[in-house]
């Protein structure tokens, strides 16, 4: 039933790359192409690390998912970092999707650590060096952005941060298990802090977002948090933010 079900979400997947890719080739604007692209063509790695386990003809197909993934994300990393770096494309509404740049290298590194009996470390390498610069320059822009309070984009930083300190302790225990004692150290150390960090901000949005629902459900009880909010030195969520859709008045 699990190999069923796998297969069918493949196919299901693979139906929405292809999908998604018809459109962008008829509309033919770089403008819509967005960090999110990296979900559609190397999320599909995350089937890949499902996979272990079952036998038949899955293991093959994943091997392929993540050897597809990989090829994707090196192609498209050149224009993404060019759509968050260069271009005006990501506007304040949509730059904390920048997030998901650094999703795609540790879910690579998870994926050929959980499938791959023996990793190419050219790839591994690749990953590894990627990811670590993308993280840096997503933890800039948390630093950067969290400053300015809520927005339910923020969302997009969850996966990114979890997944990155997964490849960090599955790093970690690569390298202690082939004697390579510093490098599993400074990764172990890497998750550790990770987890911190990561933990922080799921529970930042979520915590966010369950006051926007009360809010909602309840316009009482959302000018009461208001108050409360203003007396603790502002709103965490400001009712005059653009992305906020209740109305308290």
């Amino acid at each position: 039933i699990c190999s069923a079900i796998w297969l069918a979400v493949v196919v299901y997947h693979y139906g929405i790359a292809i999908f998604y890719t018809i459109i962008r080739v008829r509309e033919w604007d770089f403008e819509n192409i967005m960090p999110t692209c990296f979900i559609i063509y190397t999320g599909m790695i995350t089937g890949s690390v499902a996979s272990k386990g079952m036998g038949g003809i899955i293991p093959s197909i994943a091997h392929f998912m993540l050897m597809f993934g990989f090829t994707m994300y090196t192609i498209l990393l050149p224009v993404v970092l060019y759509i968050v770096f260069r271009s005006e494309i990501l506007d304040d509404h949509k730059l904390p999707t920048v997030g998901i740049v650094c999703s795609p290298a540790p879910l690579g590194i998870v994926g050929i650590l959980t499938i791959e009996p023996h990793p190419n470390s050219y790839m591994l390498a690749w990953l590894i060096v990627t990811g670590l610069i993308l993280l840096v320059v997503v933890y800039t822009y948390i630093l950067k952005l969290f400053k300015d309070g809520f927005k339910p984009t923020y969302a997009a930083f969850t996966f990114p941060l979890a997944i990155a300190t997964l490849a960090a302790y599955k790093l970690s225990a690569y390298f202690f298990k082939h004697g390579n004692t510093v490098m599993g150290g400074l990764f172990e150390l890497l998750g550790n802090i990770e987890i911190f960090i990561a933990t922080y901000v799921v529970f930042f949005v979520l915590i966010n977002f369950i006051n926007m629902f009360f809010k909602a459900i309840n316009p009482r009880f959302g000018a009461y948090l208001e108050k409360e909010e203003q007396l603790l030195g502002g709103a965490v969520y400001s009712p005059d933010d653009p992305d906020n859709p209740t109305d308290y008045e």
